[in-house]
């Protein structure tokens, strides 16, 4: 979970042996849940992944699933909107350059 202006903001997590990809959002100014419409073709399903938010940008690294264990290093961009505003999010795999980190979870 992580914190965006008034909003927490869940992506992924495990469920039932399985690994999700979704995510929710929290507004804690409305006490309520919001939906977002989110473009972009969605990271694989993950837990035990690294987030963090940066400016507008909720960014993922690792993690692992149920099916594969430990997932590739990719860096995937959550580019976010306010979700009740109708704003488009979008996810998209970032292109990085250099030496990939070890694969990682927890």
């Amino acid at each position: 979970m992580n914190a965006w202006r008034q909003w927490l903001i869940i992506f992924g997590g495990h469920r039932r042996r399985g690994c999700l990809n979704d995510t929710s959002f929290f507004d804690s100014e409305a006490m309520a849940w919001g939906v977002a419409k989110i473009e972009g073709k969605l990271p694989p399903p993950r837990g035990n992944h690294a987030a963090a938010v940066v400016s507008d940008g909720l960014w993922v690294f690792g993690g692992d699933s149920a099916n594969s264990g430990v997932l590739p290093p990719a860096v995937w961009l959550l580019a976010l909107g306010t979700p009740t505003s109708g704003s488009e999010m979008r996810w998209v795999e970032v292109s990085t350059t250099g030496e990939p980190s070890p694969r990682c979870c927890d």
